[in-house]
């Protein structure tokens, strides 16, 4: 035995011998007892595991071979006419019309409430200078601007343009001529569709949308009546105005209508592409038109027969214009290729006459560029672009030029001003961007 263990068995007993001499030692055995004793095992519990309750499974009844069940009140497809009709019923019932103060406002632009219309005297200049004025700035839409047209004339001495946006509303902005004026401009909004307005075009005092809901209408703004010239069920990207009895229209499944609105005849319809086409065109002075699809190529039609294209213009990618200038002489093209082509008329091959790198790279939220010739100048035809530029601008090319004729930038312009137009008489160019904003550019 080991001295610890001497030691330990000792000071033991001494500690029993003096509780027992104390008369405690009863309990200094029952408390040894309970020291040394085991402590007792914890009871183990069998888990009752419930059954899994299996959760109901989807199954295919055809794959079954079982026919399927239809509830008892499921209704059977509409008549496509009847869809037709409820669909334009629709449209109406969701547009939206001028209040009574913008009524009046437009009663004094176009003349119902005594209002002058005075035709232009400024002869246009082809090498005129612009300018932009902290005035001439304004937000004009709620949603990105998607068309722009400038009116021919001037009422009161105001620069009236027409802007839609991508949620179907159309802004009437007059601007005085004279930046001097005291006249302060005029914004009158209404919602004539419920989806973008794809393109937009005065013709005297009346006014000429297409949509992305398959409608074509006409809006008189000096009695205010609204009119629906055509109607279908798929989206129109393009209307052209250029012969003011036969609209020519496009959709986004590559077709092609013509409209006579001088019939009440069901349109003619040539499908002509295998995918959306973006704008068709007519050459003035012509029977040809254009068509700019998303299928990379732009195709030449004869309307009298335009079951095979006249020549067929291949791009790299997808085609966003094709516009002839307004002498017929030149038509050009704007691409997701990142290039400007410019082809003479009559196009006996299909390579560009002139062609231009351009950054057209406008992304998802932004209009994609419109090249828009300038119908004032003929002999020396020119066109205005968006652009990528920084400082922000837009540019201005001649039908030869790779260069910029003028590049117009101002610390007002600063964002990508997609949509550009020049004004039919004066020297006036109108943009606008995604954020609904408009500006207008003048001839020094």
């Amino acid at each position: 035995m080991s001295a610890y263990e001497e030691a330990r068995r000792a000071k033991i007993a001494r500690n029993m011998q003096m509780m027992e001499e104390m008369g405690l030692k009863a309990s200094a055995t029952a408390l040894k007892q309970r020291v040394n004793a085991a402590k007792p095992k914890p009871i183990k519990r069998k888990k009752t595991v419930d059954d899994d309750v299996a959760a109901p499974r989807r199954s295919s009844r055809r794959l079954q071979g079982k026919e399927a069940v239809l509830p008892d009140d499921l209704q059977a497809p509409l008549p496509r006419e009847l869809r037709a009709h409820l669909s334009e019923e629709l449209v109406a019932n969701e547009a939206s019309f001028p209040t009574d103060a913008d009524s009046a406002a437009l009663g004094q632009l176009f003349g119902r409430d005594g209002a002058e219309r005075k035709p232009v005297v400024e002869a246009p200049q082809e090498d005129a200078k612009y300018t932009l004025h902290e005035f001439d700035v304004e937000k004009v839409t709620p949603s990105r601007i998607y068309a722009i047209a400038c009116h021919p004339s001037l009422a009161k001495d105001h620069i009236l343009s027409a802007i839609a946006d991508v949620d179907g509303n159309v802004a009437l902005w007059s601007v005085p001529l004279d930046r001097d004026s005291s006249d302060d401009n005029t914004i009158v909004t209404w919602r004539p569709h419920k989806q973008a307005i794809s393109s937009i075009h005065f013709e005297a005092d009346t006014l000429l949308t297409s949509a992305f809901d398959g409608s074509i209408q006409q809006y008189d703004l000096v009695t205010q009546a609204r009119t629906d010239v055509f109607h279908t069920d798929v989206a129109l990207t393009y209307v052209d105005i250029s012969e003011p009895n036969a609209l020519l229209t496009c959709d986004e499944a590559g077709h092609v209508f013509s409209i006579d609105r001088r019939a009440r005849g069901k349109p003619t319809s040539w499908t002509l592409h295998e995918k959306k086409i973006n704008t068709v065109h007519r050459q003035p002075g012509s029977t040809h038109f254009a068509t700019a699809s998303l299928d990379r190529t732009v195709c030449l039609w004869d309307a009298r027969q335009p079951s095979t294209p006249l020549v067929t213009l291949p791009h790299h990618r997808s085609i966003n214009c094709a516009y002839f200038s307004p002498n017929g002489e030149w038509l050009v093209t704007v691409g997701q290729d990142d290039y400007v082509h410019l082809y003479s008329m009559p196009a006996t091959s299909d390579k560009p006459t002139t062609r231009f790198v351009h950054n057209n790279q406008t992304g998802r939220w932004l209009t994609k560029f419109h090249a828009h010739w300038d119908p004032k100048c003929s002999a020396t035809p020119r066109y205005v672009l968006g652009s990528n530029q920084q400082p922000r601008c837009i540019e201005i090319f001649g039908a030869r030029t790779k260069q910029p004729l003028q590049r117009l930038d101002d610390d007002l312009c600063r964002s990508v001003f997609s949509m550009n137009t020049f004004h039919p008489s004066i020297d006036v160019i109108v943009s606008g961007n995604s954020s609904g904003r408009a500006m207008v550019w003048r001839a020094k």
